[in-house]
């Protein structure tokens, strides 16, 4: 029988209900409709080490023209196509995301204590000193020419003059009127200007205005905010952020016209209600034809990723092979350059890219986990099943012929009471080298009545698996 083995991240709050776990791994389904089986389990890409950039943390990260633009530590770097690190100057804070915008000559750096602007012909950075440029700013955005910026801990966001983030005139303010909230955080959106508060939204638009450009959307209000200033992004058309309001936090959302509708899970939003959420980081990409919603999570060390084309969520993790345990994902920023999805490191002054064919993270072992209940939906009828075999059909055989993972293997744990303990291992070899049509198959597995597989892996080869099959019988009690 199939066994359903396909799926994402979903650990309801009873395991016994669900204990679904997909670590490193994600979803790809046949389009096709004609394959071996519905759809693929794929390791997440690895990191290649592309270049050092200062000491650290990568705060902010941004592409103009065939230069990328990154904030280290209190340090700012432009990288070249050919990988040369080029350091501009400096900022006044050394740690917390950065929110970064340019109108094609010149690029803005907000901190939350002040505004920076970088003129790229010159490869110089000024602290903006106009007298009307915001204090406390937390955000940045380009819209019609124009530089906005959020001023922090109030419902203020200022304009710049037209094509120059230098020029601030004292009177080119508005204030988010809808709600009383503060504002937290805007971004352009289709041609709109959506300003974040912590409680409510609202929308702008360019009216042209000869006093002050935009104007408010009639009728448009959206009873949710954003719970940090740096979770929102773009991504298929639309803004992606990570909510709160007066009633709670830690949905996410993605807009809808003008509705926010609701992308996270019972299963995830467990976790997001329990844990610190106001230092939230959120960065989105695109490979290989799945657009990625990538939410960073500093405080609770976690990593959750959301996938458009399938909407299923899976978690990204670094791994200590010494300690057994998971992390975070190493990443802390992401902005496409040079034909690659790159992405900054948290810890360091690394910036790596994206890499499908690696099976590490800059050289450090990475861990994979898949679990599942054993049975589909309908069966679990609580009688006691007799299990033969466990079949994972695998691409075998892509082990090097030496070195240290020229003998990989997966570890099967199962669990007899619901996910909640794993008392027994079995290991399986993945093939050596050449060895193709390798099966990767579990026998003799015994009885349960509320059993959950869990599969996992360290070799350094990439995990792709296509399909599982399951040989068992269900008694009569």
């Amino acid at each position: 029988m199939k066994t359903p083995f396909f799926g994402g991240a979903y650990q309801a709050f009873s395991k016994n209900l669900d204990a679904q776990r997909c670590v490193n791994l994600y979803l790809e389904n046949d389009e096709s409709k004609q394959g071996r089986d519905i759809a693929a389990l794929r390791g997440c890409p690895g990191l290649d080490f592309l270049c050092t950039c200062g000491t650290g943390p990568i705060r902010g990260v941004r592409t103009v023209r065939n230069l990328l633009y990154v904030v280290s530590g209190f340090l700012v770097f432009s990288v070249d196509a050919a990988l040369k690190v080029t350091t501009i100057g400096s900022i006044g804070t050394s740690t917390s995301p950065v929110s970064m915008s340019d109108n094609g000559s010149q690029v803005i750096i907000v901190d939350g204590q002040a505004g920076y602007l970088i003129t790229i012909s010159t490869a110089t950075i000024t602290q903006i000193t106009d007298a009307a440029f915001p204090s406390n700013p937390v955000t940045v955005t380009f819209f019609d020419s124009f530089f906005i910026v959020n001023q922090g801990n109030t419902q203020q966001f200022w304009v710049s003059g037209s094509n120059d983030g230098s020029v601030w005139d004292g009177t080119d303010f508005a204030s988010k009127e809808g709600g009383p909230d503060l504002l937290v955080g805007l971004i352009q959106v289709d041609r709109q200007l959506w300003l974040f508060g912590d409680n409510t939204t609202e929308v702008w638009y360019d009216a042209g205005g000869s006093n002050f450009p935009f104007a408010r959307v009639d009728g448009v209000f959206v009873e949710t905010g954003l719970a940090s200033p740096y979770c929102m992004v773009l991504l298929d058309n639309s803004v992606f952020w990570l909510g709160a309001d007066q009633r709670g936090q830690g949905i996410v959302y993605r807009s809808n016209g003008y509705q926010p509708q609701r992308i996270s899970t019972f299963a995830i939003e467990r976790v997001l209600s329990a844990e610190v959420i106001s230092d939230a980081i959120a960065y989105s990409y695109q490979a290989n034809g799945h657009s990625f919603y990538v939410l960073l999570l500093p405080s609770a060390d976690m990593t959750f990723v959301f996938d458009v084309s399938t909407n299923l969520w899976h978690e990204r993790a670094s791994y200590d092979p010494v300690l057994g345990q998971f992390h975070r994902h190493r990443s802390n920023c992401a902005d496409f350059f040079n034909g690659m999805n790159v992405v900054g490191d948290y810890q360091n002054g690394n910036i790596y890219v994206f890499n499908d064919d690696t099976p590490t993270d800059n050289g450090v072992t990475r861990k994979w986990v898949r679990s599942w209940q054993a049975l589909p939906e309908g069966l679990n009828r609580g009688k006691e099943v007799f299990y033969s075999n466990l079949e994972i059909f695998a691409e075998t055989g892509q082990a090097p012929q030496t070195g240290q993972a020229a003998k990989p293997t997966v570890s099967l744990r199962i669990s007899n009471d619901g996910g909640h303990t794993f008392p027994i291992e079995q290991f399986r070899s993945m093939g050596l080298a050449g060895q193709t049509t390798h099966r990767l198959l579990f026998q003799n597995l015994g009885k349960s009545r509320n059993r959950v597989f869990e599969l996992s892996g360290t070799a350094p080869i990439v995990p792709v698996f296509v399909g599982a099959e399951l040989d068992a019988v269900q008694g009569t009690s």
